[in-house]
């Protein structure tokens, strides 16, 4: 009786514990931007909106504006018929009188939840709807390509290494895994299956194998993970395509990306199937879900780092939580083989090297290749008019100059201490370098495909006097590109049919019409 109600007692606290837990994750105190943490200017932020009907939506990305700490949002909604909104207790009106209704709200707080209220004229009389809606500088599946990070140096490598033969008298060292390109993770081999494996800016982590120990005399700060992991919740898009390329989907319980986010047709079909559950973005989980069934690993990418709490309430649940730094390798090759450490991971190792190698021979047949001499620009427009482009060092120009062609930017933001993939210019200086580019892609990646040449020009008509877009050599990439992490070398193929004039084979590029 005396055990019973001891058990009673301590499963109540830790109910208790997992709720006050679980409310102060998603508090004030979560790590995540405020009102005093963005600089005065004008930012684009993602929307992500929750209630109603689901026939209206709210452009993402929108327009954010910081004055003296105060943030305000642009709000436009894919309807005409929305007469005002209510954001705490202020009413708002639209901003416009013609198009689609426009407003101006105010934003407490950026990766938080924000009750508000718009009224509706589209029915036979005037509704009140609630929605949420949650503010991110990052959008939920492409976050891993844009976050600028704490590491200021991306060329440098792993950090801090510790010394795999020192770690534990219990463990004896046997090898280290080969990795030909990547340089942000490492791992160290151990009779009895122990892996030591080690990741730039994250430190240290020790794979148990199952029914093994862990050593005794382990440093604290190095993280146990216990195999077989199982029940995973993978936040970092890039990742998933590695395990589908292992046949380790099943390893997937739960997703920070939602369905209709996904371009992966296994993961898609998980996700109808209930096979694979959404459990929430990076900075609001559902922690309830992801300890009822058990998770004993999540998979974050570095946009964690923006909201520290949560992955420190992980932590104190019990799972073990990884940040993924593939985004981090310059080099393609690098990128795909973090393949090697998801097949680690899952238990197979073996498909994992072979998946690595079937992309060094895609690699290899298009590096014998004959150069084009063909410069290509490579962007998309901002909802304020700049243009995003890559920075030369980037993996994405590389790709070009691996297909055959010449990146329009060869030393654009080298000077900047930055682990942004990324950057944003004005219109004037990308048009100075990119009117005489033989070629011109658009990434639809972050905001949605477009079709036609027209539909280019809508966004800004001084493109209409760049050479490619006279000579009809404008392509623009499909929605799936950044998920297709196991599929580089197709796309640098892709890169390479374009640039010979051979695009009717193309898989993740189209000419526009």
């Amino acid at each position: 009786m005396t055990k019973m109600i001891r058990r009673m007692f301590l499963t109540g606290c830790l109910i208790l514990i997992f709720l006050l837990s679980a409310c102060g994750g998603k508090g004030s105190d979560n790590g995540s931007a405020d009102q005093g943490s963005l600089k005065d200017g004008t930012y684009e932020v993602y929307v992500d909106m929750e209630g109603g009907s689901g026939r209206a939506s709210i452009t993402s990305p929108t327009e954010l504006q910081v004055k003296n700490g105060q943030m305000t949002a642009r709000i436009e909604w894919s309807s005409n018929h929305y007469d005002y909104m209510i954001v705490g207790e202020e009413k708002y009106l639209p901003t416009n009188t013609e198009g689609n209704s426009v407003f101006e709200v105010p934003v407490a707080a950026l990766d938080q939840t924000i009750d508000v209220v718009a009224d509706t004229t589209a029915m036979s009389t005037a509704h009140e709807i609630a929605y949420k809606l949650t503010f991110s500088m990052e959008e939920d599946n492409e976050g891993e390509e844009n976050v600028d990070s704490a590491s200021p140096d991306r060329t440098k490598g792993l950090n801090q290494a510790l010394d795999p033969q020192t770690i534990s008298k219990e463990l004896t060292f046997d090898h280290s895994m080969e990795l030909q390109y990547a340089k942000h993770f490492k791992v160290d081999y151990y009779q009895d299956g122990y892996a030591l494996i080690q990741i730039t800016d994250e430190g240290a982590f020790l794979m148990v194998p199952e029914g093994k120990e862990v050593p005794g005399d382990l440093s604290s700060e190095i993280r146990i993970i216990q195999q077989p992991i199982h029940n995973v919740y993978l936040v970092a898009s890039a990742v998933m395509d590695m395990f589908r390329s292992i046949d380790a989907l099943d390893q997937i319980r739960f997703s920070g990306t939602k369905e209709d986010k996904w371009y992966i047709p296994e993961v898609v079909a998980a996700m109808k199937s209930g096979n694979m559950l959404y459990a929430g973005k990076y900075s609001a989980p559902d922690y309830e879900k992801i300890m009822a069934e058990k998770c004993n690993l999540v998979i974050e990418n570095t946009m964690i780092y923006h909201t520290p709490a949560v992955k420190e309430q992980l932590e104190r649940f019990g799972i073990c939580v990884m940040v993924d730094h593939s985004s981090y390798e310059e080099e393609p090759l690098g990128r795909t083989e973090w393949v090697k450490l998801y097949g680690l991971l899952s238990g197979k190792e073996e498909e994992a090297k072979e998946a690595f190698d079937d992309q060094i021979a895609e690699f290899a047949s298009i590096d014998d290749q004959k150069k084009e001499n063909a410069t290509v620009a490579f962007f998309y427009f901002t909802n304020d008019g700049q243009v995003n482009v890559r920075r030369s060092s980037d993996y994405l120009p590389k790709m070009i100059e691996m297909a055959g062609g010449e990146y329009i930017f060869k030393d654009l933001g080298e000077e900047e201490e930055s682990a942004a993939s990324t950057l944003s210019m004005q219109m004037e200086a990308f048009y100075a370098a990119a009117k005489e580019a033989d070629y011109m892609i658009y990434n639809s990646t972050t905001v949605g495909e477009i079709e036609t040449l027209a539909d280019l020009l809508k966004k800004n008509e001084l493109l209409s006097k760049c050479k490619a877009v006279e000579n009809h050599q404008v392509f623009c990439t499909s929605n799936n590109l950044y998920q297709s992490s196991m599929e580089l070398g197709t796309i640098i193929g892709d890169f390479h049919k374009m640039l010979k004039g051979d695009v009717d084979t193309l898989t993740y590029l189209y000419p526009l019409k």
